[in-house]
């Protein structure tokens, strides 16, 4: 299904960027980080209004000074996209507006103490949802398991989101939560997969049959997004993977279900839009059956108000 660009602006007709809001460096956030405030209207006809916030990607980097010279090596390598700053900024910025907080996941950059502890604090301080990332569930340096057996590399999986569970206030596998007459569900897609048991929570959701908005870290494919970047979606089509490298193939081939879930979501009157990260850049854009798709830059807080 095609996504239009420019029918999309129409809609969201309030789109603008406020003054860049720049935060000095500290001890704890070397880098200077700049929050964009984005604000987007998706009408779908509620009696009241409701308005969400939504930030992703703060990638935080933070090891201790017992970790191995390669694991602290590899986090300077890394320690431009610490965006520690922003999570103190959205959090005051959610408490200025009383608005609903959602982060779509890459809240860390890789697995520490140090990092999940931060992060355990900015979820109960904020109060935000949260939905996985890709790299909440990276442990080793080059960000990918390291098992060569499929099997084992899931249950190393399993593993982690068990063991990062505790950090939040939500199942980071699946959640809803009814705000406004609005369900707010939000997906675990970090491994490039929808689950049976996912799909099938989801559909219990849409029968329900109150509007939904839908938040999954990694965004699904439409033909809009896949000419802005090829790769990094949901649910590509075989015939659109053809420059994707071994790894790129063997990480975002989709499964059955997979598929099933992506055609079931985009088709479903219900969901009234689908909202991610995982990209690093903005993007934004309407189906013909009128469902919203949003992408969020790392940078950019998105204060969206549904009407």
């Amino acid at each position: 299904m095609a996504y239009h660009h420019q029918r999309c602006i129409s809609y969201i007709h309030n789109f603008r960027r406020d003054q860049l809001h720049r935060i000095k460096p500290t001890k704890r956030n070397k880098a200077v980080s700049i929050i964009n405030i984005v604000k987007n209207e998706i009408i779908i006809g509620i009696d009241k209004p409701l308005t969400l916030l939504q930030m992703t990607d703060t990638h935080l980097v933070r090891v201790s000074e017992t970790e191995s010279e390669e694991r602290r090596a590899f986090a300077d390598s890394r320690s431009a996209l610490d965006s520690y700053g922003d999570l103190a900024f959205a959090k005051e910025y959610a408490k200025k507006t009383s608005c609903p907080l959602i982060h779509t996941g890459d809240l860390m950059d890789f697995l520490t103490p140090e990092a999940m502890e931060i992060s355990k604090n900015f979820i109960s301080e904020s109060g935000a949802l949260f939905v996985m990332g890709n790299h909440e569930q990276c442990y080793c340096p080059g960000n990918r398991f390291c098992e060569s057996d499929y099997a084992e590399e899931l249950k190393a999986r399993e593993h982690t989101l068990d063991s990062i569970q505790p950090c939040f206030n939500n199942d980071i596998r699946f959640f809803c939560k009814e705000i406004g007459n609005v369900n707010i569900a939000g997906i675990d897609d970090g491994d490039y997969q929808i689950t049976s048991a996912q799909l099938q929570a989801l559909k219990q959701i849409v029968k329900i049959g109150k509007p939904i908005i839908l938040f999954t870290h990694i965004p699904l494919y439409s033909e809009e997004l896949y000419s802005k970047r090829f790769d990094c979606m949901i649910a590509t089509p075989a015939e659109k993977m053809r420059k994707y490298n071994i790894w790129q193939l063997y990480e975002q081939t989709a499964s059955p279900t997979t598929r099933e879930a992506h055609e079931f979501i985009i088709s479903c009157s219900n969901i009234k839009a689908v909202i991610s990260g995982h990209m690093h850049f903005d993007f934004e854009a309407v189906s013909p059956l009128g469902q919203y798709q949003i992408v969020t830059d790392r940078h950019t807080l998105r204060e969206i108000t549904i009407r």
